[in-house]
This record gives C-alpha cells, sequence and structure tokens, in this order.
C-alpha cells in the first residue's frame, strides 16, 4: 500500500478550546494558508496502536515513534480542501498525487 503512513493533525489542548465544530480551520505552512479543513471531530489517538500498526514497534528508542509520542493529544479530522498545492521540491522523482500512484506501469 503506497500511502500506509496515515496523515494525521495534531494540535494543541489550548487550540482545541478555541476551535468550533463545523468550523473551518486554515491550514498554514511558512505562513501561507495551503488549504482549509472543516473541522469534524477532535480525539485523543491511541498512540500506541498507530505507532505499532505504523512503524510495527511502540518502542521509542524509534525516531518516529519517539516524535509520534511528542506530539499533542488531540488530533482533528473533517473535510480537506486544497487551496495552494505546494511545491515538489528536491525529492520531486518521488513525489506523486494520489491519482499518479494508482496509476498502472
Amino acid at each position: 500500500m503506497v500511502w500506509s503512513i496515515p496523515i494525521t493533525l495534531h494540535i494543541s489542548e489550548g487550540k482545541a478550546n478555541e476551535l468550533t465544530i463545523t468550523g473551518w480551520i486554515k491550514l498554514v505552512k511558512d505562513g501561507v494558508v495551503n488549504g482549509v479543513l472543516r473541522l469534524e471531530q477532535l480525539y485523543t489517538p491511541d498512540k500506541k496502536k498507530d505507532a505499532g500498526q505504523v512503524y510495527g514497534t511502540s518502542d521509542i528508542a524509534h525516531p518516529g515513534v519517539k516524535e509520534l509520542f511528542e506530539r499533542s493529544n488531540v488530533y482533528a479530522t473533517g473535510e480537506i480542501r486544497l487551496i495552494r498545492r505546494m511545491e515538489k521540491g528536491q525529492f520531486n522523482s518521488y513525489h506523486f498525487d494520489p491519482v499518479e500512484t494508482r496509476k498502472s506501469s
């Protein structure tokens, strides 16, 4: 499976308290709005389960697991709308849109 690692949006508890379910949230990177999310749910992830399913371990000696456990305990989910497509960058030969990954060779 090409998209085996889930994309998650973790936010601080303080920010979560300011949000309204069904409200729109700007998705900003380096001061640029790349999309918006219509907030449908705030939830607490099962990080140990997620680590096991994604990395095959929940040992924090693994750098991915360590980063996962250092994130906030509040995640947001909802409909996402793209506003600005990010540039592919230095790894553009490995950067595919989802539709491109489904094309047969």
